[in-house]
């Protein structure tokens, strides 16, 4: 009796085995098909997004637009830069571009938002003049539907839907506390601002910003003379050269625009004989150049890729009818000879 009782709990024993063994085979086929399930989940998620990511591609590619860009001299190494950044995120954001180059004067500007118009832009950039004629323009187009993005300058008062650039003013004032700490505190010194052109906004207000914080920070320091150089560099050379000549007691300058080139050459002409304080603005292959030589002291940039990359993307939400704000500005940055590799 003892023996079949034994035989009775090796029976029950393997009985209690295999229920124990099928159970695990069920635990571990569930977690299986769990972890098939999040699989499945998974896949079903990075599907929805492709899809998604495809619609979104065909909804641009389905609303492309053309836009016009109408800025100044595009061989300019500051507007080159501009222009790249602003092409590559155009065609990131699928905007067709027609191009213009203009100069300061205010009828090649005109002409050439006109051609732009003649092609059948949806939205115009702008780089201009601060002047009543480019804004009646800017509200006739507004009126047909065309609206504008003023790149670079601003043009206060018109009815351009954003600006996007930097706080000239506050460029301004950057290059005159630079310029009035190279200086030793209560020492007199005179100085001369050489800008580009009185028309262009952006230059008016670094020449009132450096003024003007000048005049308050730095009183024993004056502004003896402010030329316009039109950004160019053989004009700019003989400005600089007539400046000297006139207020000899010059020892700094502050170059708000292009042509420095010109006008860095002409006072590296003269610094056998004495030293200058030098602030520019920008960071193009003249600029580092007359850096090494120690000519410029420092310079003031202020992003021309960043500046057209994000006016494209400010046209590409003005043209899906979203809201934006008046203006973008971008950061400036500071570089000097001990920045240079």
């Amino acid at each position: 009796m003892a023996k079949n009782t034994g035989s009775t709990s090796k029976k029950a024993a393997a009985v209690v085995k295999a229920a124990d063994a099928a159970s695990k085979t069920a635990d571990q086929m569930a977690e299986a098909a769990e972890s098939t399930a999040k699989a499945a989940d998974q896949i079903a998620e990075k599907a929805e997004a492709v899809s998604k990511a495809a619609d979104q591609t065909a909804r641009t590619a389905g609303s492309a637009k053309k836009i016009g860009v109408a800025i100044f001299d595009f061989d300019a190494p500051f507007f080159g830069e501009m222009r790249a950044g602003l092409e590559d995120e155009a065609a990131r954001n699928g905007l067709a571009i027609t191009y213009r180059s203009t100069t300061f004067s205010i009828k090649s500007q005109l002409d050439a938002i006109e051609d732009i118009q003649k092609e059948g832009v949806d939205l115009l950039i702008l780089a201009a003049s601060n002047d009543s004629a480019i804004i009646k323009k800017i509200a006739e187009l507004d009126k047909r539907g065309i609206p504008t993005i003023c790149l670079h300058s601003d043009i206060p008062g018109s009815a351009r839907r954003a600006y996007v650039g930097a706080d000239s003013y506050k460029s301004g004032t950057i290059a005159a506390g630079l310029l009035g700490r190279m200086v030793p505190q209560g020492k007199q010194m005179e100085v001369g601002v050489i800008t580009g052109d009185p028309n262009v906004f952006a230059h008016t207000e670094r020449v009132r910003g450096f003024k003007e914080y000048m005049a308050t920070n730095f009183p024993k320091i004056t502004v003896d003379a402010v030329i316009a150089s039109e950004d160019d560099d053989y004009r700019c050379y003989e400005d600089v050269q007539k400046m000297i000549a006139d207020f000899p007691m010059i020892r700094g300058l502050y170059f708000t625009a292009g042509g420095h080139y010109g006008g860095c050459k002409a006072l590296w002409q003269l610094t056998t004989r004495m030293k200058f304080n030098v602030i520019t603005m920008t960071e193009v292959p003249s600029t580092l150049d007359f850096m090494k030589k120690g000519v410029i002291d420092m310079t003031i940039i202020e992003d021309a890729d960043k500046q057209g990359r994000i006016a494209a993307r400010v046209a590409r939400e003005i043209l899906d009818g979203k809201p934006v704000e008046d203006r973008y500005l971008t950061k400036n940055a500071l570089k000097s000879k001990e920045c240079l590799y």
